[in-house]
């Protein structure tokens, strides 16, 4: 799932956005099949009639197309296309609380949870085994020391997320650096576990959780709240799947090793493991806010 826009889209800013489940390339919009997920016929379009059109309705002034809506996005899972007046759509927000059960739940944590633990090698770091973009089973990485994975209960009823997801993890480490990943994927009673974006949108570095105060190591122990706002997709979970959140702290290629040591990766080759603790209690409550659009 591409793109992002938060405002308001219509005739008076002459702006309209097309969110679709597509890899990268103008000549993807004409499949319907990405990675090992098929969205459908209704998932390929004609790009060249799309720009056509928007063209004939901003420039020639075409009162044919004037009932066009502004932004149309795709909802994967119910494989058709929704409209919208502003993306992200209007609607409501449900916040899903981490917990040391591996669980997500709605419930807010407890006062006391223990944090969930593990151990980050940059030597062997999390890899993505797949080369080819698009929608592939993930579902191996919960096999992986070095890799958190915390499921919701199965769905009891067709459940949408669409819009901007928004993160919060409280993290700490016994390093200078580190990174965080954390991964939406949609989760089938078979197993199958499917991303719903393509990575490097649901990454953050630590040193720079505050862009405007530049590079910031992290202090060995302290708890840091990192936040992740740049997270988006369309999906419909449909009943009995869960979702799926998967925390590490390396996706090899996509990013490059954080080294831990707070030097750059682009000037040392020094690297050291680190132990990562992510806490989800009262006081640091990790979670991740999915939006739903109104019906």
């Amino acid at each position: 799932m591409r793109g992002s826009c938060d405002r308001e889209a219509g005739d008076a800013s002459r702006a309209a956005l097309l969110v679709g489940p597509w890899v990268h390339g103008v000549d993807s919009t004409a499949r319907t099949r990405f990675g090992e997920r098929d969205f459908g016929r209704a998932a390929a379009i004609d790009y060249d009639d799309v720009v056509i059109g928007w063209m004939d309705r901003y420039v020639r002034g075409d009162v044919r197309n004037r009932g066009a809506a502004p932004v149309r996005y795709f909802v994967m899972g119910d494989n058709r296309w929704r409209e919208s007046s502003a993306w992200p759509p209007p609607g409501h927000a449900t916040i899903y609380y981490l917990s040391s059960s591996s669980t997500l739940t709605q419930t807010p944590p407890m006062p006391q949870d223990a944090p969930s633990t593990f151990v980050s090698d940059p030597a062997d770091p999390v890899r993505n085994p797949f080369e080819s973009a698009g929608a592939h089973d993930y579902r191996a990485l919960a096999d992986r020391r070095d890799v958190l994975t915390f499921d919701s209960a199965p769905m009891t009823e067709d459940t949408e997320v669409t819009g901007s997801i928004h993160a919060r993890v409280f993290v700490s480490c016994d390093c200078r650096d580190t990174d965080l990943w954390v991964r939406i994927l949609d989760v089938s009673p078979d197993g199958a576990a499917y991303n719903l974006m393509t990575p490097g949108l649901d990454a953050l570095r630590a040193s720079y959780r505050d862009l405007a105060k530049g590079r910031q190591l992290l202090v060995p122990g302290r708890v840091y709240e990192l936040a992740l706002n740049n997270l988006v997709t369309s999906n419909l979970f449909q009943r009995g799947h869960r979702i799926r959140i998967q925390i590490s702290t390396s996706f090899f290629p996509n990013f490059s090793r954080n080294l831990h040591t707070g030097e750059l990766e682009t000037v040392s080759a020094r690297m050291q493991r680190a132990t990562i603790r992510v806490y989800h209690d009262r006081e640091h409550p990790s979670q991740i806010t999915l939006p739903s659009a109104d019906r």
